[in-house]
């Protein structure tokens, strides 16, 4: 995650669960995808999931 973004966050009164992704690298391969001229592809990404204030507690 990046650090703008972090920074963004924890400066919320209440920080939002969020997915984080590696948005330099999903621009990264959309280039190289776009630049090799290929036939449309669908690539999945990992993504994490980051759990934060408002978020409820699980349930018995």
């Amino acid at each position: 995650m990046t650090s703008a973004i972090m920074r963004c966050a924890s400066s919320a009164r209440t920080t939002p669960t969020t997915v984080a992704q590696d948005i330099v690298g999903k621009g990264r391969l959309a280039a190289a995808m776009v630049f090799a001229n290929n036939p449309p592809r669908q690539i999945v990404m990992p993504v994490e999931l980051v759990v934060r204030g408002t978020t409820a507690r699980q349930r018995n």
